[in-house]
């Protein structure tokens, strides 16, 4: 090197690099991805709600028709039984759908509201007992048993 050259180099100031890239702010690629995780948690914390508050309805009508069932077992008057039932369904429909669309149910429509409101088909007597309940005569023979059991597969498949 030349003398002009070291004197040149010498007039240089060391290299200075750049700060090192820190972690916030994030990439526009980063808060995509926080965004998506963002919903993928409120998603699942609904759908966890949803099925616990669903659950708790299913659980609660289930109870309350194995409470009304024993009372008949102890008292055997199929009659007290028969009118806790309709009592309880409704309770039932009106904290899944809301009291003015189930209000208005009667008859065959609610038969089939029932059938719909859950992945279990009731079983023709059962519906049919429901619709027309208001109708048979005080001492009409009712399978209570069968009722029943067709009654707690119905509220365990509750769906909303």
């Amino acid at each position: 090197m030349t003398e002009e050259q070291i004197a040149l180099a010498g007039r240089l100031r060391g290299l200075h690099l750049p700060e090192p890239v820190g972690f916030w702010p994030l990439a526009p690629g980063w808060w995509l991805l926080v965004a998506i995780f963002g919903l993928l948690v409120l998603w699942l914390a609904l759908g966890l709600f949803q099925r616990r508050r669903l659950g708790s309805v299913s659980g609660s009508c289930a109870q309350q028709l194995r409470l009304a069932y024993r009372r008949w077992q102890r008292s055997g008057d199929a009659n007290a039984y028969l009118n806790d039932v309709p009592g309880i369904l409704r309770r039932v429909a009106v904290r899944l759908e809301g009291r003015e669309q189930v209000a208005r149910l009667s008859g065959q429509a609610w038969a089939n509201w029932l059938n719909v409101a859950s992945s279990a088909t009731l079983a023709e007597p059962t519906r049919e007992w429901l619709a027309l309940r208001l109708y048979q005569p005080a001492g009409a023979e009712i399978d209570v048993t069968g009722v029943h059991r067709d009654l707690l597969r119905w509220a365990r498949r509750l769906h909303a």
